[in-house]
Parts: structure tokens; sequence; C-alpha cells
């Protein structure tokens, strides 16, 4: 069951990273061709009148450079097209919860609340991650047997609780994990708040939401 868990977690960072590679082709092959072909127009201006040779080769790499954009595109559509049957959102908060349940023994009780169906890529992979670091330190770290996640938005901000009845105190720095949290929640203006308590951890991470 662990080892499920684990391939269905790998095939989530599998999918992130689809997705961040294609960002990134887009971004540097589109740009290097558009630059081409601005270059090509200018380099036609300038050819002499009587310089056919010449001016049909230029137009004729215009050609190539466009179609290689086009196709470029299509085959990064294509790609992105292979992860959209993946589900999102609240239906995979609840795959990957009732995985790890599964897999560990630990009762895990997810109440959603108020929160949409889903929060679109970016937020919800980041949800994603927030669960995973706080279940995965509740097995490890806090050998708790009771798991409890809640969402709410109030007041323009969502709210995420895990809270567990592991074992309290000890020290409260934070790992690799729980910074590299604070770190992807920085760029969405999110905060994340970490307490000991005397029967367990808890964690709060608070995001804008402006949807309503």
């Amino acid at each position: 069951d662990f080892q499920n868990y684990a391939v269905e977690s790998g095939e989530r960072s599998t999918v992130e990273e689809r997705k961040r590679l294609t960002r990134e082709i887009h971004d540097v092959v589109g740009y290097t061709m558009i630059n081409l072909k601005m270059m090509l127009e200018a380099a036609t201006d300038l050819v002499d009148p009587d310089n056919e040779r010449l001016a049909s080769l230029l137009d004729q790499a215009k050609t190539e450079v466009a179609n290689g954009l086009t196709e470029t595109r299509q085959a990064l559509r294509i790609f992105r097209d292979l992860d959209r049957q993946k589900i999102e959102g609240i239906p995979y908060f609840h795959k990957i919860t009732s995985s790890f349940s599964r897999a560990t023994g630990i009762t895990v009780e997810v109440n959603y609340g108020n929160i949409p169906w889903s929060f679109g890529e970016d937020l919800n992979a980041l949800i994603y991650r927030i669960i995973q670091e706080s279940m995965t330190n509740a097995f490890r770290h806090g050998h708790a047997t009771h798991i409890h996640i809640s969402f709410w938005i109030n007041a323009g901000r969502l709210i995420i609780s895990v809270d567990d009845n592991g074992s309290g105190g000890g020290d409260m720095t934070p790992g690799i994990g729980f910074t590299g949290m604070r770190e992807r929640l920085e760029p969405l203006k999110g905060q994340l708040f970490l307490s000991r308590e005397e029967q367990g951890f808890s964690l709060r991470a608070e995001i804008p939401w402006p949807g309503d």
C-alpha cells in the first residue's frame, strides 16, 4: 500500500515537472524563433533588389521559422493534453489522503468546508504539497494515529489546517520540507504557521483567495 502511495506521489511529481518543462520550452524556443523571424524580416529589407537568390533564401528561412514555431506550439499542447485526464482539486486531494491512510494505517479525516471543486493548476499543486508534507511529517516524526485536514475560505483567504495527534514538544526548527512549503507560499503572499501542542502538531497555511 505504501508503495502504491509512493507511486501516486511520483506520478504527480512527473506531471508537475512535465508542465514546468513545457512552459520553459515554450518561453525559450518561442522567444528565440520570434526573434529569428524579426531578424530575417529586417535582413530581407536590406537585400539588394537584384539579389533574387538571397531574397528567396531569406523568404524560405522565414517560412521555416514560422512553421517551426507553429509545430513546436502544437507539440507542447499535445504534451500538456496528456495531463488533462489527471484528476485535480478535491478529487485528487481525496485520492492522495485515502491512499496515504491505506498505506500507513493512519486515520485521515478531511473537511473540505466551502472551497471550490478546484483552484487551478498552480494553487492545486501547492495545496497538494502542503497536504503531502504534513501527512509525511505526522507519519515519520510524530508517529500520529489520526490526522485532521480542514479547508475554509473566509475574508478573502484560503485557510488550510492540518492537525495530528502525534508526539508533542521537541525542536520547532523547520526542516527542509516546511522550509520548501514556505518558499512555495511566498509568491502567492501566503503564510505558514507551525505549532507543537501537548498532544500533537498543528499546521496552518493562509493564502489570499480572491475567488467567490
